[in-house]
């Protein structure tokens, strides 16, 4: 093997002075690492509370952590491989990225016995700076595992063309054993994921979602992203303090089935962003539709070349009454049968505004390709507040 540079650091001071335990458990067959030596490590290997793997350790086998609420700092230059595993009654497990990181073949893994937390399986990726995970995979989020992507001053997740897929089997209507969840109340950082599909979203049929935008007020930024239904064919984005903003021609909602996104805040909020030069493509036998508890909610288009490009599917306006989504600026195009529809029925008085009255610079144009036709459903209200 050529000889690699490491570094697999124990932050000694750190813990010395704060009297915590700081280490790696590390097959001993191949030592204990030092800054000189490279290290291959084909078994799973088991952390203890605070270590930190940084530098040219590759781990073939995985990591386990054997206690509830452990914190490892991660930031190999190898990819991880394996099984990262959380066992003996631990709920969660939380890894602090401290530099670029790249996932092999990793799965996620254990059977949590804490009641508190129904046997779900936590596992928490902070990010500590501007760092990114790459995917050389796709990656699967099996029964009873819940993602949390976290960032305290930038972070990425790059899929790099690979899938993350959320099993969504067990979904109940009071139950969500799977979930993705963004940026909890508490991380202020600008999280991004890129170059990536997720698939799997879904609802519990009422209010709850396995893909959340948590607690944060500052935005998710979405580059050339898919995101999709999988077995439920009824998914369900739950839009909170903060939302998501557009980068990038490459962005799509669909390949069939009903997504939702929705807030169930009390205060007007926007329920995305497109950005300019960015576009989102909603595909045929699609309904994307677009909900708020709150009587206003707008989708937020940069300048007008920030693009909703609708292909043969339908928009709905729909779950809740009295409502008002907003189109503020933009471009949307119209491609084959496109359909606005009210799923609330004609006594919900819910409506589709274009621009604000106010602003010009807040026109919503919409254009139709030849050939195709925009069928707009007597129960749904489309009020054009463009100004000429």
């Amino acid at each position: 093997m050529y000889k690699r540079r490491i570094l697999l650091l124990c932050i000694a001071h750190a813990c010395l002075a704060n009297n915590i335990q700081a280490s790696i458990s590390i097959d001993t067959r191949f030592g204990y690492a030092n800054s000189r030596q490279s290290y291959v490590f084909d078994t799973q290997q088991t952390f203890t509370q605070f270590g930190q793997i940084i530098g040219d350790v590759e781990l073939r086998g995985g990591l386990k952590a054997t206690l509830d609420s452990e914190h490892c700092f991660l930031g190999m230059t190898p990819p991880i491989k394996g099984e990262l595993q959380l066992v003996n009654g631990g709920a969660s497990v939380f890894y602090h990225i401290v530099n670029d990181m790249t996932f092999g073949s990793v799965t996620f893994g254990g059977l949590s016995t804490n009641p508190v937390n129904n046997g779900i399986r936590t596992f928490d990726f902070i990010f500590t700076g501007s760092y990114s995970i790459r995917l050389q995979k796709d990656l699967f989020l099996s029964n009873l595992t819940s993602f949390l992507l976290e960032s305290s001053k930038g972070g990425i997740l790059d899929g790099e063309g690979n899938k993350l897929t959320i099993d969504d089997t067990n979904i109940t209507t009071t139950f969500v054993p799977t979930l993705i969840r963004l940026n909890a109340t508490g991380f202020p950082g600008a999280l991004t994921l890129k170059n990536i599909s997720i698939e799997g979203i879904a609802s519990d049929g009422n209010l709850s979602s396995n893909f959340v935008l948590s607690g944060s007020t500052q935005d998710i930024f979405f580059e050339n992203v898919t995101l999709a239904t999988y077995r439920s064919q009824l998914g369900f984005i739950q839009v909170l303090n903060n939302t998501f903003r557009y980068f990038g021609p490459n962005n799509v909602i669909g390949f069939g089935g009903t997504l939702e996104i929705s807030s169930t805040s009390l205060t007007p909020v926007t329920l995305f962003k497109i950005a300019k030069f960015g576009r989102v493509r909603v595909t045929p036998l699609t309904t994307l539709r677009l909900s708020s508890a709150n009587a206003s909610a707008t989708v937020d288009f940069e300048d007008p070349t920030s693009e909703l490009f609708l292909d043969n599917c339908t928009v709905d306006i729909g779950r809740y009454s009295n409502m008002s989504i907003k189109f503020l600026g933009g471009l949307v195009t119209i491609k084959g049968n496109v359909i606005f529809t009210n799923s609330s029925g004609p006594g919900s008085n819910n409506k589709l505004v274009l621009g604000d009255g106010v602003n010009p610079a807040n026109n919503c144009n919409i254009q139709i390709l030849p050939g195709s036709k925009l069928i707009i459903d007597d129960n749904l209200r489309v009020v054009n507040m463009n100004i000429s």
